[in-house]
């Protein structure tokens, strides 16, 4: 009698409800209602069970009924490494030949959407075919199990259907199976191929879907970064990146936050720009406004509001760190700001605009009530409040390319930037004049100007 060792049977079960684990939410549906994928674990977990009791039953017949010493086996191919890379030559068939046991190495070939992993007779089946392999598979299978047999290869196959890089579901499981027979002193099977039909046809019709799917969602991620991008464009990258995650309610609700508000403007710029072509006002205003923008996004400032050649920027909303570490970001921004407007100045200069631009930065810490202000069809996600207007304030009292800061924002960057005490300002609402500060930009390292 031949001799049969446990094959890899007992796993069989576990590999094919991992191979099935949907690792999208393709499949998904709402709480109580079954799924596709549950009812395809079902199918052939059912198949699954009935292919291994034939197994049984033709050991069996053998056992009982096969006078002659003779070859016979079983086998059930899975699964064993993830589908990544190009090609991978693994071992996870055994089968069995006369008296002895001989461990062989099957392939594994990815070709665009599909994946093929047989043994020494390699077959390819794009995922297109899938729909058309109950009229296909019979007749090579039979042939590619019979020559494997002669050849003694491995006699198994299962395709995979690829999305992303993972799994997605098995298009086509297939056992072989035959009677011993020896014919001129070399044994060999003559096998027929049995072919699971149903599942072949569902999960072709399921991988078409699928690719039909794939398309509709990579469009859509398409147009979502374009939104995304569109987005971005018209408020400050922080408050993009909240709507992106959802928390609108937490943009557009109103808190009272501690902040380090920053306010801006060119001297003289609608006298000067009157006299100015409209084309080359707006290319100068916007190439500013590019300019000072990108720099605030450098510090992690929020935009809350482009008026002209006016801005108001804030930091400690809607992401809050630390009260230092708003005013110092702020302050460096300021003497960036300066720094590359005495660049931009040249550059005009060049191009035939004679009059000299300069920017005053105002800057106070305090708080103010941050939110979303305006009407139902229209909002801006800014900052009220008198310390707010004190740094408006600021701002329009300050020297042309300089920068004066509030006394608690110069409390706070003092270790770090030199300053020098002005004059206290009359601001209304303040029943005391306000402490200013006028950051000493002389005294500034070049490095710590372009930090």
């Amino acid at each position: 009698m031949p001799t049969v060792e446990e094959s890899s049977q007992q796993h069989i079960g576990r590999r094919v409800r991992w191979l099935l684990s949907p690792s999208t939410n393709l499949f998904q549906s709402k709480p109580g209602q079954p799924t596709l994928d549950s009812f395809f674990q079902w199918l052939l977990g059912l198949a699954t069970i009935a292919s291994i009791f034939n197994a049984i039953k033709q050991l069996i017949f053998f056992f009982i009924f096969d006078p002659w010493d003779t070859s016979i086996g079983f086998y059930m191919g899975y699964l064993a490494v993830p589908l990544v890379g190009a090609v991978f030559n693994i071992g996870c068939w055994r089968y069995f030949r006369g008296r002895g046991y001989r461990q062989n190495w099957g392939t594994l070939l990815l070709i665009g959407n599909s994946a093929v992993l047989t043994g020494m007779v390699l077959a390819i089946f794009p995922a297109y075919m899938s729909v058309f392999l109950p009229l296909l598979i019979p007749c090579f299978f039979f042939l590619a199990t019979f020559t494997g047999i002669l050849l003694n290869f491995t006699r198994s196959m299962l395709v995979v259907t690829l999305l992303a890089c993972e799994y997605v579901g098995i298009l086509l499981l297939a056992q072989s199976q035959g009677v011993a027979v020896e014919m001129d002193g070399f044994s060999f099977m003559p096998a027929t191929t049995i072919v699971l039909y149903l599942i072949a046809v569902l999960v072709g019709l399921i991988s078409q879907q699928m690719q039909l799917t794939e398309a509709a969602l990579k469009t859509a991620n398409e147009q979502l970064e374009d939104a995304q991008a569109t987005l971005s464009r018209y408020v400050a990258p922080q408050l993009a990146q909240k709507i992106r995650e959802g928390a609108v309610n937490e943009v557009w609700n109103h808190h009272r936050r501690k902040l380090t508000l920053f306010f801006s403007d060119i001297r003289d710029f609608s006298a000067t720009t009157d006299l100015m072509e409209p084309e080359d006002l707006a290319r100068l205003l916007n190439e500013y406004i590019d300019e000072m923008v990108r720099i605030a996004a450098r510090h992690s400032g929020t935009v809350a509001q482009i008026s002209g050649d006016g801005l108001l920027i804030f930091f400690g909303a809607p992401e809050f760190t630390d009260d230092r570490e708003h005013a110092l970001r702020a302050v460096r921004m300021a003497v960036e700001m300066q720094r590359r407007m005495e660049e931009l100045q040249r550059r005009w200069y060049k191009s035939g605009i004679e009059h000299p631009f300069q920017i005053r930065c105002g800057i106070n810490t305090g708080m103010a009530t941050v939110g979303g202000f305006g009407s139902a069809g229209r909002r801006e996600y800014t900052a009220i409040g008198m310390q707010t207007n004190l740094a408006a304030r600021l701002e329009a009292a300050c020297a042309p390319g300089q920068i004066l800061l509030g006394h608690t924002t110069w409390a706070l960057v003092k270790e770090e930037f030199p300053c020098k005490e002005m004059e206290p300002l009359e601001v209304k609402g303040f029943q005391q004049p306000v402490q200013t500060w006028q950051v000493d930009l002389d005294l500034i390292p070049i490095t710590k100007r372009e930090s």
